[in-house]
């Protein structure tokens, strides 16, 4: 198997992790600059043989729900093309994400378009990785992560408003019946408990008024909002995170949820990086972000391993049959 490289991008800088086994080890932090790089390609040419996932934690996103026709082939394809260029015209990173058919009526199939919005954030990235020839398996986000985990964590029964806190700053996350329909990130200016937590509590509430608005949430039932945190920082988030006609907090402590996941080294405060980089290299999502033209060489090393697999299946199928051979001119 070959190895699996994280670039976690939560800003300017990029931070390269390698994953083995449930253990992540940060490697380098590379710049935008000419000098970064220069240093990034270098690393990349490196580690040529491994496979690299591009991760994004930044606010530049876009969300987009949306009941179409239920088709299939070439003719969905088109339509769902056809509509990210509507909503996302002025990026190639998007990506529609099925969820699921409507069981009444015309059984129209309901849509999340989603989109990195900025693609000049990743053009020095993708452009350094495309000139190393390195083998990248996919751009992602945290929420395409939190998607394929999230559910894990907080159930898939009703609405569900899921935060947590990353290097970006803090992450709402709106979940209804274990899919993914919104994400936002709050970024944070000096990090303290006490900024997190009125952070925590204060968009909470925006947010909460926001899919009233949407009619995601029915008006007069509180909101169950679930809070990924460290025990130790527990009780300074819950003085600012306080039960409402509107919000029903919950606190999920990280540790737990890190080692039912399997990951071997315990996040010791609540910033979760390395339990979703892990939850990446573990279940990574199905859809992902970067055009065909970016995976070039992903879908040669997926060629190259498949013919190896078969080389290797026919070597055992051909010393099998030389062995009965054997075993018969003996006899």
């Amino acid at each position: 198997m070959a190895a699996k490289r994280i670039l976690l991008l939560d800003g300017p800088v990029l931070t390269a992790h390698y994953w083995s086994a449930g253990r992540i080890k940060v490697e380098g932090e590379f710049s935008h600059e000419p000098v970064g790089l220069e240093a990034l390609a270098t690393y990349l040419q490196k580690h040529r043989s491994s496979l690299f996932y591009l991760l994004a934690d930044i606010a530049e996103e876009g969300f987009q729900l949306e009941d179409l026709p239920y088709v299939q082939g070439g003719d969905r394809n088109a339509l769902l093309q056809r509509r990210l260029s509507q909503y996302y015209y002025n990026t190639p990173l998007s990506t529609a994400i099925s969820l699921g058919r409507a069981t009444t009526g015309r059984r129209d199939e309901k849509l999340l378009f989603a989109a990195l919005t900025r693609i000049d954030t990743f053009a020095p990235w993708l452009d350094t990785l495309r000139e190393a020839e390195a083998i990248l398996a996919g751009v992602y986000s945290m929420p395409l992560v939190l998607a394929g985990c999230g559910p894990q964590m907080v159930g898939e029964n009703g609405p569900v408003l899921f935060i947590s806190v990353t290097s970006g700053g803090v992450r709402q996350t709106f979940f209804d019946q274990g899919k993914l329909h919104f994400s936002r990130l709050s970024q944070l200016a000096t990090r303290n408990l006490d900024e997190i937590g009125r952070t925590c509590a204060n968009d909470s509430a925006k947010i909460f008024q926001y899919l009233v608005a949407q009619r995601q949430v029915p008006r007069g039932v509180a909101l169950r909002t679930v809070v990924l945190a460290s025990p130790a920082q527990t009780p300074v988030l819950q003085d600012f995170c306080r039960n409402s006609g509107e919000l029903n907090f919950e606190f999920v402590d990280i540790a737990a949820v890190a080692r039912q996941l399997g990951l071997k080294e315990v996040p010791i405060d609540s910033n979760a990086d390395q339990l979703f980089m892990h939850c990446l290299a573990t279940k990574t999502p199905v859809q992902q972000f970067a055009p065909a033209n970016e995976r070039r060489f992903y879908k040669l090393w997926r060629i190259r391993s498949a013919l190896t697999s078969a080389g290797w299946i026919a070597l055992a199928g051909c010393l099998l049959f030389s062995g009965k051979t054997g075993l018969n001119i003996y006899e």
